[in-house]
């Protein structure tokens, strides 16, 4: 790289470089990890920039089935929101934690015999919602909208992080989380709400 030896356009240089630095968005958290969450990397772990993923293995009616599940939360759970013989199953996995208010949706695709089956680019879609109490009813805080795989995956995940304030104020929250796979011209799944809350 050549050095500009006046002063005047270095301090032009350096001033466009920190404007860039400055006023550059901040990246979003990354939707799947880098690796595939398999026998060969049970194990493995993955950084979202908020919460870590752990790749776990357990055989399931025969199958082994390989998911990433989220370590050091308050709240995790799975559960499998559609099952069909035809066209096959989707399971989520919720990650919840009430600092720094964290949510996050995984969508699994899955074969009708359990198998893990990869949807191509754009067939699995994860969304999650921030809902609060409002003394009579559970009403949307924030709705993430969904987000599309962007290749041949498995697994596809949502987050969304208010950070150290909940956006709707002090009270009470919870999460519910969407995830479909496309298939025969149709989105197929479900969503469902967390087992827990927690009080802001």
């Amino acid at each position: 790289m050549k050095t500009n030896r006046r002063g005047g356009h270095i301090g032009f240089t350096l001033a466009f470089v920190v404007a860039i630095v400055v006023f550059v968005p901040r990246p979003a958290f990354a939707e799947t990890p880098d690796i595939t969450c398999n026998l060969v990397n049970e194990g493995a772990r993955w950084d979202d920039n908020v919460v870590v993923w752990e790749c776990q293995c357990q055989e399931v009616g025969g199958y082994l089935i390989c998911e990433w599940v989220p370590i050091g939360v308050i709240i995790w759970d799975k559960k499998q929101v559609y099952n069909n013989s035809t066209y096959g199953r989707v399971r989520l996995t919720t990650a919840f934690d009430g600092n720094p208010h964290y949510g996050a949706t995984m969508t699994h695709s899955r074969n009708p015999n359990g198998s893990t089956r990869y949807q191509g680019t754009g067939e699995l879609r994860a969304r999650v919602v921030f809902e609060k109490w409002n003394g009579s009813s559970w009403v949307t805080c924030v709705n993430s909208g969904y987000t599309y795989s962007t290749g041949p995956y498995s697994e596809w995940k949502r987050s969304h992080n208010m950070h150290q304030s909940a956006e709707c104020g002090s009270g009470t929250y919870r999460v519910r989380s969407y995830g479909h796979m496309y298939d025969a011209g149709q989105w197929r799944g479900g969503n469902y709400v967390t087992v827990g809350c927690y009080r802001d």
